[in-house]
């Protein structure tokens, strides 16, 4: 009978299948939840996109509603932004104290301080109805009981005497208009509050006693002088309510006055380019036009710029602007003619004005050159405006050149060839400026000057396409950057250079770009060793270019306006900062608040120095050429030890020659564009101070850098014996030419790099040291280096000969002989030349030697 079959392998099955199925069902649970899981986090991201949504569309719809509101508010003239909330602030601030001090205001006060022009139209002739009869005017003595209640009756409500009631019965019989309806005064015109700069001349006698030099302009603002101010504080017995005089005369701000008759301030414009482009010949032509010819109005050479006032810029443009509908408004236009100074690529970077407009001289012949291009990466990064002055178009072959003619006069003269030749570099410059991100046109051709570059052609040699050029500034300057170009009392003005003047002492030439300077101004400037206050003495601007010959080629001024160069005398300038800020100490700011002010421009260069005062003197005759020199050290890794600015001394030179103790390399002077003293000189060549100095910061970059390059080189030859490469050898068994010191075998690199000079060893045998690689040859050809996979003949030596076959072998494997010592000299000086797979071949053998 057959054995029965254990029951045992069904019963297992069907655990399986169970355990199978259990399986199956936990999957599925599992897929289900991460199904569940991943539909609750999309319908939250689905919710919270939809939550994003709707707060966005919320915010547009405000958005739109505030826009809208204000739409609204400017138009019913009710709108207030928030400097004019303030000025209004401060406006009732002031009323408020006149009325603590016991002085009298009329009723309607605040509205006529913040809307001046509306009541001078209430009060003026014109608002009445005409009569027959004109008002009587009596001349009255200044200071007279009369004259202030005369004062007082002009500037409220009239009074009826008996000179007027023949006019005064004509006034009654006529109907009077319906009156405007009432608007808070605290929202009504607004607008104006901003032309507003002096409060008391608003509440002062706004009918003068003589009528004004134009029926179009403003009654001219007048004040009562000291008695009349007695007289008007009691109230005479026919007057009405007593008006508010001024103590003192004070005359209009220049901010309302320039406002008021619609002027702008000078714009600014630098000249950039390549050196041989014609920058300074454009600038020579532009100021010799009315020189020679003496008129008046004639150019006035600035301090570190060309003024162009408004009477020789319209002769100048005339040519060009006859019969277009062009009305010029500028007073004139002022060009930095320092285009290479280094201080204008810091001064639009702090948010400076200085520079409104720039002019990009090109060399027609030869197109965009390296400094080309570095000057529109400039413009690119302070986003300034800019025109292209394609120069020397008179260089064309077989050009017909019209002196001082415009562009389209002339080219309508030129051959056919002619018009060929220069499309074909207008093409190529046009392209130029495409290649760096810009469309251009030609200027009489351009179809939106806001969004293509204008590229005018000039000639600096003849002077043709000049005119175009002034125009098309003065025109973009009047029609784009008109809110740019309003004149304000706040001070803008920077430092071009730090000079000695004999019978002045030290004095800074300043671009004024904005506000008014005052000789006997407090002025807070910048300086290496802290802000420096001081008082303005004298403000000089030189003679006009054909008197620069006499004795005093400067004009004393008790005031300057900006824009305008100028030259500042005053006490303790020494040390002034080149490229810094002026600031005036008044109401507005306070002398603290300007000192932290003026020294934030050189704060942030502190930060660029070495904490441990080890590295390089940099000296720089400007703070932007001393930011730029750092910011280029900074980017080489070289440390910066000690800065100065202006004329290299002694105590430069010791301060440099500290790092002679410490690391040689870096008693080093880098100096651009700066003098060096004789005896600074002398002492350089006695302490080993090594100095470079240029006028050009890329002359100096290059020179320094040639020497750190010769400096790295010869740091390698005296380390090339303790730099030791990581390589790996195996022995060519055939390819053993003498086992005896020297031994010459042949040998494959199988990583790493072979080079002369590398000492050997052999791990196998106790890291047994088997000499320096003397000579490398490759097929008879000696070689400084052999790369992995590679297989080269090797001369051995050592002072402790070796012999192959008794300490060494064709099995063994061959490395070199690292050692702490030779890693820390391959990191310090030979890191550029060690590849990454060579360092990891310095880690393996570094557990294969047995040393950390």
């Amino acid at each position: 009978m057959p054995p029965r079959r254990a029951a045992g392998p069904p019963r297992s099955v069907a655990a399986m299948k169970a355990a199978i199925a259990a399986q199956k069902a936990e999957e599925e649970k599992f897929l289900e939840e991460q199904r569940l899981e991943e539909a609750r986090l999309k319908a939250e991201e689905e919710a919270e996109k939809a939550a994003q949504e709707l707060a966005e569309e919320q915010r547009r719809l405000r958005r739109e509603r505030e826009k809208a509101k204000i739409e609204e508010q400017k138009k019913a003239g009710t709108y207030m932004t928030e400097a004019q909330k303030k000025e209004r602030a401060r406006a009732i601030a002031r009323l408020q104290a006149m009325e603590a001090q016991g002085i009298a205001l009329p009723p309607d006060a605040l509205a006529r301080l913040l809307d001046p022009e509306a009541a001078q139209t209430a009060d003026s002739p014109k608002s009445r109805p005409r009569t027959t009869r004109k008002r009587p005017t009596t001349t009255r003595k200044p200071g007279s009981k009369a004259d202030a209640a005369s004062t007082a009756a002009d500037t409220t409500e009239e009074t009826p005497t008996p000179a007027d009631s023949s006019a005064a019965a004509v006034r009654e019989s006529t109907p009077e208009p319906e009156p405007e309806p009432e608007v808070d005064p605290a929202t009504a015109n607004l607008q104006k509050l901003a032309l507003v700069d002096d409060w008391e001349d608003l509440l002062s006698d706004e009918e003068p006693a003589a009528p004004a030099p134009k029926a179009a302009a403003a009654a001219p603002v007048t004040t009562a002088a000291p008695a009349a101010v007695a007289a008007a504080a009691t109230p005479a017995p026919a007057a009405a309510p007593v008006a508010i005089a001024t103590p003192a005369a004070a005359p209009a701000s220049p901010k309302a006055e320039a406002a008021e008759s619609n002027e702008l301030r000078s714009p600014i414009f630098v000249v950039l380019g390549h050196v041989d482009a014609g920058k300074t010949k454009t600038l020579d032509k532009i100021r010799q036009s009315n020189v020679a010819a003496g008129e008046h109005g004639r150019i006035t050479q600035q301090i570190g710029a060309t003024y162009i006032p408004r009477d020789a810029l319209e002769q100048k443009i005339a040519a060009v602007a006859r019969g277009s509908d062009f009305k010029l408004r500028l007073p004139g236009l002022l060009m930095i003619d320092t285009p290479g100074h280094e201080s204008f690529s810091n001064l639009r970077s702090r948010g400076s004005d200085l520079c409104n407009i720039a002019i990009l001289v090109v060399n027609m012949t030869s197109g965009f050159e390296p400094q080309t291009f570095e000057s529109i990466r400039m413009l690119k990064e302070r986003r300034i405006p800019f025109v292209v002055a394609m120069n020397k178009i008179d260089r064309l072959y077989d050009w017909k050149t019209t002196p001082d003619a415009g562009f389209a006069a002339t080219f309508a003269k030129q051959t056919k060839n002619v018009r060929q030749e220069f499309d074909g570099h207008l093409k190529r410059v046009i392209l130029q400026l495409s290649e760096e991100g810009f469309n251009a046109s030609l200027f009489n051709e351009n179809p939106d000057e806001r969004k293509y570059i204008s590229v005018v052609p000039i000639s600096a040699m003849t002077g043709e396409g000049i005119p175009d050029l002034l125009l098309l500034l003065s025109r973009l300057s009047q029609q784009m950057m008109a809110e740019k170009l309003t004149f304000q009392e706040n001070i803008e003005a920077t430092i071009l250079e730090v000079k000695m003047l004999e019978g002045q002492g030290t004095t800074i030439d300043v671009i004024l770009s904005n506000g008014t300077l005052r000789e006997g101004d407090r002025i807070v400037v910048c300086g290496l060793n802290g802000p420096i206050v001081t008082s303005i003495r004298s403000l000089l601007t030189p003679e006009p270019l054909k008197e620069m010959r006499v004795k005093t080629p400067f004009i004393h001024h008790s005031e300057v306006k900006g824009a305008m160069g100028v030259k500042i005398a005053a006490q303790d300038l020494e040390g002034a900062v080149a490229g810094g800020r002026v600031l005036v100490i008044n109401e507005r700011m306070s002398e603290e608040q300007a000192k932290r002010e003026v020294m934030a421009d050189v704060s942030h260069l502190l930060e660029l120095i070495s904490s441990t005062g080890r590295g390089v003197h940099v000296q720089a005759s400007t703070l932007g050429s001393l930011e730029a020199l750092l910011e280029f050290l900074r980017q080489m890794k070289i440390p910066v030890g000690s800065v100065a600015i202006g004329t290299i001394f002694k105590k430069d030179v010791i301060r440099a020659s500290i790092m002679l103790e410490h690391q040689k390399e870096y008693a080093t002077m880098l100096c651009f564009d700066v003098k060096i003293d004789r005896e600074a000189e002398a002492l350089t060549k006695e302490l080993g101070v090594r100095v470079f100095s240029a006028n050009v910061i890329y002359h100096l970059f290059d020179a320094f850098t040639a020497y750190m390059k010769e400096l790295e080189s010869g740091r390698r030859t005296d380390l090339s014996s303790l730099a030791i490469f990581p390589c790996v050898l195996s022995v060519v068994p055939t390819s053993i030419f003498n086992k005896r010191d020297p031994i010459v075998i042949g040998v494959t690199i199988k990583e790493g790099s072979l080079r002369v000079g590398t000492l050997l060893c052999v791990p196998s045998r106790d890291c047994v040291e088997i000499g320096r690689v003397t000579a490398i040859e490759v097929n008879h050809k000696a070689v400084p280096v052999a790369k992995k996979g590679t297989s080269v003949a090797i001369k051995i030596e050592s002072d402790d000969p070796k012999t192959f076959g008794r300490h060494f072998d064709a099995n063994d494997e061959i490395v070199s002989r690292l050692s702490r010592e030779s890693i820390n000299v391959l990191k310090d000086n030979f890191r550029s030349e060690v590849s990454k797979e060579e360092w990891n071949l310095v880690r393996k053998l570094k557990t294969v030697l047995n040393f950390i």
